[in-house]
């Protein structure tokens, strides 16, 4: 079996149908290709002083200090074509990256530093990395 895990996540009260929809193809297409699935589903954050958003962070990395190679797949994206495996499309890229991230912006941006620095987003970061 693969290491790659593909995680999703729902934090809040019960997802609704598109995100049953989105899980039941995604957990198929990672079952088809020899992947683990795993979908965390919390009630709320654990952490009063992040955004729901943010746990994914101690999420995956656990699973990466367990040897894992982690594919994040936001709650509401479907893997429609289930003939092409996570492998097939990195060797699609002119260059296959160490890491590939799609993203909405978010996250992303104020750990770059997008934000113009925003000091509470970099020390829970350097927290969650033990930095």
């Amino acid at each position: 079996m693969s290491t790659l895990t593909v995680v999703q996540q729902w934090v809040g009260a019960e997802p609704p149908a598109f995100v049953h929809r989105a899980t039941c193809r995604n957990r198929e297409w990672a079952r088809r290709h020899g992947y683990e699935f795993s979908f965390h589903r919390l009630e709320s954050a654990t952490n009063a002083s992040w955004a729901a958003s943010w746990e994914r962070v101690p999420l995956m990395l656990d699973l990466l200090r367990r040897g894992r190679t982690v594919l994040w797949l936001d709650t509401d994206l479907q893997v429609i074509d289930h003939q092409h495996s996570w492998e097939h499309v990195l060797s699609s890229c002119d260059a296959a990256p160490d890491i590939a991230m799609l993203t909405d912006r978010s996250a992303v941006a104020h750990f770059l530093g997008g934000d113009g620095g925003n000091d509470k987003t970099a020390k829970l970061m350097n927290e969650l990395l033990g930095l």
